[in-house]
């Protein structure tokens, strides 16, 4: 990686960026007006103006940017770009003017400059993006996670492994998101499907269902391809591709039979090995209709360990969190969801606890972010350790659980309905659910643990299907 050099520049020196990876492909390569209203529109600038006029702007998180040829002593913005969004409506009165805004408190930088980190190139920065926005405080959603592996390993020539190694990937993650944007692309370029579209949908399903042998098989590809080919699927297999969206995402005319990436995406990869199945599937849109069917017909046709699975989850189904679903677009939600409904927890409970108290964390984290209270939860923290002779240096130190979650109670009038909040207040009134939120269980008996869920599960429900919460607020999606 090339030399960096931190400074100071005033606000007009900066560019947004037109190839920022939180844009949809269809909103980049466009004028800085349209750059700035649409993060100040869809990407949560205005969220962070209103924090910024509420609490001030932290300048100790440096904006990272390179610098143009043209014009002389300007630069773009490749870390950053919300905030900079932010702070030229607060302070520029043609943003404001753009985008329809009026700030209630004047805000002023420090020596009217923001402090910025010089990449020499715009190559140099994809450890440094990767690393805050891949695994990093500051996740990006799937797609554009997928966008920005797939440009540095085919643009960059880095090796999928390196990504990985870089961004601390321990999980294949970065292998699964090039492999599913791949088929995503293709997809588009075929007319099957508009994969800007997955913003309200999940495309963890797809490359998730691409890892599965039987969807491999109906698509006629193998991992070698997805790997190689920069069109994995063979053309005469472009049939079943529109099929497979048409199964996970569903089609102008009907919905997608995949709820839940578990069990569903099991029991459809099992419903592809037969074009009888297929056909059952696409007629009767009846997953477990086609699933029992194929059980029936001709169970050798199902692998042992789907045999396996199937009956265990049949046998053993967890009562308080049984087709609890994920619909935020939220990797870290969405796998502990899948995570949380697939363990035994009559067998495994200290297992589940921990994986309950990882999940209530992500449900107040959030929540939080949500309100738009990020910012101020930060403050606070950093404050209060300040305080305590234990100052932190960096905004990216996130508060323990504790913390976060008194943090929430304190302010659940102005983030939930009158019912989440009663519920919110009930699981704070529980001494060992509390004692469980500060420390965790070191052992759990089961019929801890199913009480705790049965306490939980309301709170948890609400927060992801977005009913706790009030209904006039600016929430953030």
């Amino acid at each position: 990686m090339g030399k960096t050099v931190q400074k100071t520049v005033r606000l007009e020196q900066l560019y947004l960026d037109d190839e920022n990876y939180r844009l949809p492909e269809s909103k980049l390569k466009q004028k800085q007006s349209a750059l700035l209203r649409e993060l100040w529109n869809t990407h949560e600038a205005q969220d962070i103006a209103v924090s910024v006029e509420t609490g001030g702007f932290g300048n100790e998180d440096p904006i990272a940017v390179v610098k143009l040829e043209k014009p002389k002593n300007h630069y773009v913005v490749l870390e950053g770009n919300r905030r900079v969004a932010a702070l030229k409506v607060l302070t520029e009165t043609s943003s404001q003017k753009l985008v329809g805004y009026t700030p209630t408190n004047k805000v002023e930088l420090p020596n009217g400059k923001i402090r910025v980190l010089v990449f020499s190139i715009r190559a140099d920065t994809w450890r440094y993006i990767g690393r805050r926005h891949i695994k990093g405080p500051k996740k990006w959603d799937s797609v554009s996670k997928a966008r920005f592996i797939f440009d540095t390993h085919e643009n960059l020539k880095v090796p999928l492994d390196s990504i990985a190694d870089q961004i601390g990937d321990t999980d294949r993650t970065a292998t699964r998101l090039y492999h599913g944007y791949k088929v995503l692309k293709q997809a588009k370029k075929e007319g099957i499907f508009d994969y800007e579209l997955v913003e309200k949908v999940k495309f963890s399903h797809l490359y998730t269902a691409i890892e599965k042998h039987q969807v491999l098989d109906f698509l006629g590809t193998t991992v070698d391809e997805l790997r190689i080919q920069d069109e994995p699927v063979p053309q005469k297999r472009l049939p079943q591709l529109r099929k497979l969206f048409s199964f996970i995402y569903g089609d102008k005319k009907r919905k997608g039979v995949v709820e839940s990436q578990n069990p569903d995406l099991r029991k459809l990869a099992i419903c592809l090995t037969d074009p009888e199945y297929v056909e059952r599937l696409d007629r009767t849109r009846n997953l477990n209709d086609t699933l029992a069917y194929v059980l029936k017909k001709s169970p050798e046709d199902v692998d042992p360990e789907d045999r396996r699975a199937l009956k265990k989850l049949g046998k053993h189904k967890n009562k308080f969190f049984e087709g609890m679903s994920c619909p935020i677009k939220d990797d870290r939600l969405e796998t502990l969801v899948y995570e949380i409904s697939e363990i035994n927890w009559t067998k495994l409970p200290t297992a589940a606890s921990f994986l309950m108290r990882a999940l209530l964390e992500a449900i107040v984290d959030h929540s939080i972010h949500k309100a738009g209270l990020t910012e101020a939860l930060h403050a606070e923290n950093i404050q209060r350790e300040t305080d305590k002779g234990r100052p932190i240096t960096s905004k990216d130190s996130r508060p323990n659980l504790r913390t976060c979650w008194e943090f929430l109670t304190r302010n659940k009038a102005n983030i939930f309905n009158a019912r989440a909040a009663d519920s919110l207040g009930a699981v704070g009134s529980d001494q060992k659910l509390m004692h469980f939120i500060v420390h965790g269980y070191v052992k759990a008996h089961p019929a801890e643990v199913e009480k705790m869920g049965t306490k939980l599960r309301f709170f948890f429900e609400s927060v992801l299907n977005g009913s706790a919460f009030m209904k006039n607020d600016n929430a953030k999606e």
